[in-house]
C-alpha cells in the first residue's frame, strides 16, 4: 500500500513536531507532501498525484477547530466537481496535532466537543468521495513529551501510515517483525546488530508457536 501525506503547515521547517513525524515518516511506499504555492499552476497534476496512492494523509494543526487556511484553499481547488468519484475505495485519515491535552476534547472538557465531532465536514467529504475515513491520529501537546512517549509516538505514527485499518494480532506482529529486520539490516555497529538478530529471532519463533497454537485451536473447533 502506497501512503501519501498532505502537510498543511504554515511554517513545517520551524515546527519540532513536523520535522520529528517528518523523519518518522521515512518509510518504504510513504511519500512526504508539503503544501506550497506551487500547487496553485496545475491543478491537473495536484490530482494525478493523489490518484497514485491508496492511503491519503492531511496532516495539519488544528486552527479554531479546523485545519488551517491553506489546506481548505487546496481542496476548494483541487477537488473539482468531477473528481470525488475517482478517489472511491481509497483510505482518508487526519494527523491533527493540538496544544491542548486529549482530556479537553471531550463532552464536559474545556472545548466541550470531541475532535470526531469538530472535524465531521472532513468525514463527509471522505464518504462523498466513497473512500473509508480512518480514525482521527491527534497529537497532543508534543513539546511536553518525554523521549519514551516520542519513541511511543514513532510507532504509533508509522503504523497509522502503513498498517491495515483495524489490523489483527498477527498483523501487528508481523509489522513489527518487518521493522525490525529493515532496522537490523541497517544497523552499523556489529554489537547492536548481533543483540537486534537475536531479538528478531526470538520474535519470529514466538510468531511460529502462536501460528501451531492457532492450528490446533481451529482443529479443535471445527472436529
Amino acid at each position: 500500500m502506497k501512503t501519501l501525506i498532505v502537510v498543511a503547515h504554515p511554517d513545517a521547517a520551524d515546527s519540532s513536531t513536523q520535522q520529528f513525524l517528518k523523519a518518522s515518516a521515512r518509510l518504504p511506499d510513504v511519500a512526504w507532501y508539503e503544501l506550497s504555492d506551487d500547487w496553485q499552476a496545475d491543478i491537473a497534476g495536484e490530482q494525478t498525484r493523489l490518484l497514485a496512492y491508496e492511503r491519503i494523509i492531511w496532516q495539519f494543526p488544528l486552527y479554531w477547530y479546523s485545519s488551517p487556511a491553506n489546506l481548505k484553499e487546496w481542496l476548494d481547488s483541487v477537488f473539482t466537481d468531477d473528481f470525488p468519484d475517482r478517489l472511491k475505495g481509497r483510505e482518508l485519515g487526519l494527523v491533527v496535532t493540538l496544544g491542548v491535552s486529549a482530556k479537553s476534547f471531550q463532552a464536559g472538557g474545556r472545548e466541550q466537543f470531541t475532535l470526531s465531532e469538530l472535524l465531521r465536514p472532513f468525514q463527509a467529504l471522505a464518504n462523498r468521495c466513497g473512500m473509508t475515513f480512518l480514525p482521527i491520529f491527534a497529537i497532543h501537546q508534543f513539546m511536553y513529551m518525554t523521549e519514551v512517549m516520542k519513541q511511543k509516538l514513532l510507532i504509533a505514527y508509522q503504523q497509522y501510515l502503513t498498517m491495515p485499518v483495524n489490523a489483527s494480532f498477527q498483523e501487528t506482529e508481523a509489522w513489527f517483525a518487518d521493522r525490525l529486520q529493515a532496522l537490523t539490516e541497517k544497523e552499523p555497529n556489529e554489537d547492536r546488530k548481533r543483540i537486534m538478530s537475536a531479538v528478531l529471532a526470538e520474535l519470529t519463533e514466538n510468531r511460529s508457536r502462536l501460528d501451531d497454537l492457532l492450528l490446533v485451536l481451529t482443529e479443535v473447533k471445527d472436529g
